[in-house]
């Protein structure tokens, strides 16, 4: 699979949303907001046969963190329960399946959110990227965060191992 699994990933569960709501897949895909966000597939990889390509080990267990920011977000939600839990569906990948080994949920509302953040002295918003994230800014242009800048100065401390890994993303 491509080193940047986001896309693949992301593609397969729009099929597997297809497959379990067609309905509620058309809402997502068309959506102009982006209802739905996925980290990719963490955990440890082989070496792909391709340039640019990784391969997922057999019997390793990968995570991957979904969110769903849409106003219809329980339908989307309970598609995807439906069909990754209750059909027991793989996730269909371009050279394989992904069995879905165990499930998690977290919720919460604007509401609750904002509820929280009142309760507290100095509310602050620290945010924690598990991947390079692409946010797109103007058009077609997007910028990846952390960015590159500070990135590499808090790493040139450490060694240039960690320097070239970034700068290989």
């Amino acid at each position: 699979m491509p080193q940047s699994d986001g896309y693949s990933v992301y593609s397969a569960l729009l099929a597997l949303l297809q497959s379990a709501n067609d309905e509620v897949s058309q809402h997502v895909h068309d959506s102009e907001i982006g209802s739905l966000h996925t980290s990719g597939l963490r955990g440890p990889f082989g070496d792909g046969d391709r340039s640019h390509h990784k391969r997922v080990l057999t019997d390793t267990e990968y995570t991957l963190s979904l969110g769903i920011t849409d106003p219809d977000d329980e339908a989307i939600f309970e598609a995807l329960v439906s069909a990754l839990v209750l059909a027991d569906e793989p996730l269909e990948l371009t050279h394989g399946q992904l069995r879905i080994e165990s499930f998690e949920s977290e919720n919460t509302s604007h509401e609750a959110l904002l509820t929280e953040a009142d309760d507290l002295d100095d509310p602050t918003i620290e945010m924690t990227f598990r991947t390079a994230t692409c946010i797109e800014e103007a058009g077609s242009v997007t910028t990846m965060f952390p960015t590159r800048g500070p990135s590499s100065a808090a790493c040139s401390g450490s060694g240039t191992t960690r320097l070239r890994n970034w700068n290989s993303t």
